[in-house]
């Protein structure tokens, strides 16, 4: 179900009375204004960084407040951007991180209750700007963290004069194409990059049918032991990617010799990223290595529903 839809029906279960519209459609530069104009406060729940300047440059271009909150892991951040004279998002992250240094929940994961948690801080001050009571987090940075049940206040710089949508001579005055300023996508999806020609590709049901018939084979799972303990495939040998020595290769080698087994040897991940290193890892020591594309995860959705996701 769409996030929007399933909060109205979260909202209006706890109080009926609550005019909740929902908007489900994904926020772009082309509707962001016409979307955000009709509200006075503006919540940035969002998870990705191309969102985060675009409900940002939003709310600075209308003028209003905006409740910053991010969760990822074992912590969570909560500010308040474009409010009483502060800075905006932008005069903090001038710039956008490097596309490889941005973790996300997808691959990170967070732990529940913190999304939970910032929500709530997020929640009060909103309330704390509609009322007028108390002071809100405007120039303050607050970081949860869920190891040790701490709270840390930050003092955040003052708006900057030269920052290029809130400054004195703003250079932004329009929204902008935000994955292109930020390299990123406006999403959490996972981007399977193409590493090994091919027919080095098998897939699920095609592994599944190879499993099926009792053909002999290795099959080398290259997750961490944490996560293979999680869950893993029958007779799937753990061999995490940055242990795939020489020294295992030519023993994997010796134990092909050994059997005589004609099959490749099969190689699988969580999604199919670093079993195709592997592959290519394996190629280049003589090793017949096929990767099965979309890891565990896709064979959870096509192969074995009730295979755990993580």
């Amino acid at each position: 179900m769409n996030k929007a839809e399933s909060a109205k029906l979260t909202i209006n279960r706890f109080n009926s009375l609550v005019s909740c519209v929902v908007h489900n459609v994904r926020l772009k530069s082309d509707n962001a204004l016409q979307i955000l104009k009709d509200y006075d406060i503006v919540l940035d729940c969002s998870d990705n960084v191309p969102t985060r300047y675009l409900v940002n440059d939003a709310a600075v271009l209308l003028k209003k407040p905006l409740v910053f909150g991010s969760a990822l892991g074992f912590e969570g951040q909560c500010s308040v951007y474009n409010c009483g004279g502060g800075p905006c998002y932008r005069c903090i992250h001038p710039k956008p991180p490097k596309p490889e240094t941005i973790g996300n929940c997808a691959n990170y994961g967070v732990l529940g209750v913190v999304p939970g948690i910032i929500g709530s801080i997020q929640a009060l001050e909103a309330i704390k700007l509609i009322t007028g009571y108390g002071s809100v987090l405007s120039e303050k940075l607050l970081v949860f963290n869920s190891k040790t049940t701490q709270f840390l206040t930050i003092k955040l710089p003052r708006k900057k004069i030269n920052c290029a949508i809130c400054g004195e001579n703003p250079q932004i005055t329009s929204l902008q194409d935000y994955e292109a300023f930020t390299g990123c996508p406006a999403n959490d999806r996972i981007n399977i990059p193409a590493l090994v020609p091919t027919e080095k590709n098998i897939s699920v049901a095609e592994y599944y049918s190879i499993v099926s018939r009792g053909e002999r084979h290795i099959l080398l799972d290259v997750r961490q032991p944490h996560q293979y303990a999680i869950c893993s495939l029958v007779n799937a040998e753990n061999i995490p990617l940055a242990q795939l020595s020489e020294t295992y290769i030519q023993n994997l080698k010796q134990r092909i010799n050994n059997t005589q087994m004609n099959h490749p040897v099969y190689v699988i991940c969580r999604r199919g990223i670093d079993s195709q290193r592997a592959v290519n890892i394996l190629t280049s020591f003589g090793i017949n290595s096929i990767n099965i594309s979309g890891g565990v995860t896709e064979w959870s959705k096509a192969v074995d529903p009730t295979f755990p996701l993580y």
